[in-house]
């Protein structure tokens, strides 16, 4: 399908997603029904309805394929976990959803470019550095190293080539994360591939589940260290979702550098809630695949690393935990010889006889 081909590089917050719960007097003037597909639609970019049936196509095979490919590992929640598809157009999110109950959703929704959910204060560098910890300015195997302006935390490469990298990582509880206010917290992987790169993993939030009462964490993915804003217009800010990943628990994180030219993550893990507005507060199986709107086509002759880390934003107060285990490349263990001696910024890095890598931020 085609995109418009955005000629910058984005930032992809995904806890801008919409709730399901909203007023039958905003669901009479937002949504339409696609009746061929089953799909509530909510199309406030002017989308082509050429479009959005290619948008839609698209995101149904793929959580087909995601289905298929669950059964034939003998997964029996297979059909009963969400399944979230996002891409991101140049003025607002493509987003498709099947929940639990088999629901189907899909929001053209705008994006406000004058708000950010991002500090301003934090610097991101050039386009080869880390989101939140800059290139350089960590001293390796420091217990406190440089006074890093965007944030402190722990980072490991991993130089090995391959298509794609998997780990399963271990999220912090609410006990284990701390931060100043405007800050937050972050466990993500992603690469580095000439001039290209991209962080790709979870962001935690406080206010998430029935009443904004709850805390988790939500898919977040940044390509080429430019922090794009991505608030949504009024009035479609009031209606994001209140799902998130359960704090404390595990989640498989997958990424890719080129998936049909386009960078790609898709996270497995646990939900809080059934849904997104969060009316069936029951712990579900999630899923979501979120994939670049741009075609980076990132040849493997470029490519560098991957990398793990655990980090807060913010000048030196906070704290943090992840334990990334089960680390692969295209499948396959990563060998010892492929860990270089971490960086450390108020974090502590450490890598056991397994190859299991546990990051714990102690700031301030």
């Amino acid at each position: 399908m085609k995109f418009k081909n955005a000629a910058f590089s984005v930032t992809i917050i995904t806890s801008l997603l919409f709730s399901s719960s909203v007023s039958a007097e905003s669901e009479s003037s937002l949504e339409t029904v696609n009746e061929q597909e089953g799909v509530v639609i909510q199309n406030k970019l002017g989308v082509s309805q050429n479009e959005i049936n290619e948008f839609i196509t698209e995101a149904t095979n793929e959580v087909q394929k995601e289905k298929l490919t669950k059964s034939l590992k003998g997964l029996a929640s297979y059909s009963e976990r969400i399944y979230d598809y996002i891409s991101v157009e140049e003025n607002g999110y493509y987003f498709y959803e099947e929940d639990a109950s088999h629901s189907k959703k899909a929001f053209f929704v705008p994006i406000d470019r004058s708000k950010s959910n991002i500090d301003p204060s934090i610097d991101a560098g050039s386009v080869t550095e880390d989101v939140y910890m800059k290139e350089g300015l960590i001293s390796p195997l420091a217990n406190t190293g440089a006074d890093l302006p965007d944030g402190i935390g722990g980072r490991q490469y991993i130089v090995k080539n391959g298509s794609y990298i998997s780990t399963s990582a271990t999220i912090a509880a609410p006990s284990q994360v701390s931060r100043d206010s405007n800050e937050n917290a972050y466990t993500y992987t992603g690469f580095m591939a000439g001039a290209n790169s991209a962080d790709m993993g979870l962001m935690y939030d406080s206010n998430v589940g029935i009443g904004s009462a709850e805390k988790g964490w939500k898919p977040a993915v940044q390509i080429n260290g430019v922090t794009t804003n991505s608030s949504l217009e009024s009035p479609y800010n009031q209606v994001q979702s209140s799902n998130a990943y359960l704090a404390g628990s595990q989640a498989t994180f997958y990424a890719w550098y080129n998936y049909n030219m386009k960078i790609r993550l898709k996270i497995d893990g646990t939900a809080i809630c059934a849904d997104l507005g969060c009316g069936n507060s029951a712990d579900t199986p999630l899923t979501t695949i979120v994939t670049s709107n741009t075609s980076y086509n990132i040849q493997p002759s470029s490519f560098q690393k991957w990398k793990v880390l655990s980090v807060v934003t913010g000048d030196n107060i906070g704290k943090n935990k992840s334990v990334f285990s089960n680390i692969k490349v295209d499948g396959v263990p990563v060998p010892s010889s492929s860990f270089p001696a971490p960086d450390q910024d108020y974090a502590t890095v450490i890598r056991d006889a397994s190859n299991n890598v546990t990051i714990s931020v102690t700031g301030l």
